[in-house]
């Protein structure tokens, strides 16, 4: 079991190629993972796994709303632009 962190750049670049349902279990199987392997006294840290599960399952939900959740969209309404 590896932490993720080479993965994350080839994933975000294809996400569209997994698919959301693919992207989801890619992201709740690492926190599963993760907590298994914290019980069974692994000595890694949690931190990268955290972020791909984090970075599997934005992505997923970029996929289902991708309007909704540009950061372009989150932000235009609250810092007009000056002419």
């Amino acid at each position: 079991m590896f932490s993720g962190e080479n993965q994350i750049e080839a994933i975000i670049a294809n996400a569209a190629h997994y698919g959301v349902a693919m992207l989801l279990l890619f992201g709740i199987l690492k926190i599963l993972l993760l907590a298994l392997s914290v019980k069974s006294g692994f000595l890694g840290g949690p931190i990268f796994p955290i972020l791909f599960s984090c970075t599997m399952i934005a992505l997923a939900l970029n996929l289902v709303f991708p309007v909704c959740l540009s950061p372009y969209w989150l932000f235009a309404s609250r810092h007009p632009r000056s002419l």
